[in-house]
């Protein structure tokens, strides 16, 4: 697996993402797709390196941290769980774009 710690940071957003998990009865949650808009494409999760608890230094943003691979490429997802919200966010080079018609 390449080493993601090394990447810089300059210029990486949170991309909030759907994201369909497995739980196991012991409370583990095993993420095995995301998706980036209600109506996209769904991207399975080929492989799970690893995961811990940690914060996106390139985002902000902290929680449980999926070391994954999706499509060939090694990703970070993140569940960030704080007291107001708990959701699914992946470091985008992109920044996010918001409808304005939707708001």
């Amino acid at each position: 697996m390449k080493d993601m710690d090394n990447e810089g940071n300059k210029g990486t957003y949170k991309l909030y993402v759907e994201a369909g998990v497995i739980y196991t009865p012991e409370g583990t949650m095993i993420p095995k797709y995301i998706r980036l808009s209600s109506a996209g494409e769904k991207y399975m999760i080929d492989r799970i390196y690893r995961w811990q608890r940690a914060s996106s230094r390139r985002a902000g943003g902290c929680g449980i941290c999926y070391f994954v691979r999706i499509r060939g490429q090694d990703a970070r997802l993140f569940y960030e769980d704080s007291p107001d919200v708990c959701r699914w966010f992946v470091e985008s080079r992109e920044p996010v774009r918001v409808n304005e018609e939707a708001v």
